[in-house]
């Protein structure tokens, strides 16, 4: 989920970033019925800001932090349904693979 935030112009004006990170939270507050989906594509936008060395003031880290503490239960269902997904792709990759080497490829 790309985000335009001007973060070229933004690199070397923290306030700039600040202000595009919060007019973005919230135009997405408008849009999002789910406090989870609001928690989801914050984690997103501040995971970009993060892997860019962009700065992050302390209310939207503290803000993060209460979120993490609410849904913490939801990140462990959430990884436990990743990996099932990750094993049911596994098998179904093995799955197809085998089917190849019995029938052979016909290309």
């Amino acid at each position: 989920m790309p985000v335009d935030i001007g973060v070229v112009g933004a690199l070397f004006d923290p306030q700039q970033v600040e202000a595009s990170l919060s007019l973005y939270l919230t135009e997405m507050e408008g849009e999002i019925d789910d406090r989870f989906e609001f928690y989801m594509r914050m984690k997103y936008l501040l995971g970009e800001f993060r892997a860019y060395s962009l700065p992050i003031s302390q209310d939207m880290l503290e803000l993060e932090q209460e979120l993490d503490g609410e849904f913490a239960s939801h990140a462990a269902e959430i990884q436990a349904l990743r990996i099932a997904r990750e094993q049911r792709q596994a098998e179904a990759r093995a799955a197809l693979r085998d089917m190849t080497r019995k029938f052979g490829h016909k290309g």
